[in-house]
């Protein structure tokens, strides 16, 4: 149960995490700030198999839909561990 609870905080701490790197693309902060590369490399992990799979599909499209395909993937998790 301690596990499971652990695991979900995780996953939850990722959302976060993946939003925050979502808003810092936008307002373009740059990378050598040293927070805004810390987020990139604790999230792009888990980002870079979907810009792959979305690239592969759609080449060339201007929105980058993996935070998207990531936080759904996280959420179904999640419930996972809850059931």
């Amino acid at each position: 149960m301690i596990f499971a609870r652990m695991i979900y905080f995780v996953l939850g701490l990722l959302e976060i995490l993946i939003l925050i790197e979502v808003v810092l693309s936008w307002i373009m902060i740059g990378n050598e700030n040293k927070y805004t590369m810390m987020i990139h490399r604790m999230t792009e992990p888990f980002l870079e198999p979907g810009r792959r799979i979305q690239e592969s599909l759609f080449p060339n499209l201007m929105i980058d839909f993996s935070p998207f395909v990531a936080i759904v993937i996280i959420t179904f998790l999640k419930r996972l561990l809850i059931w």
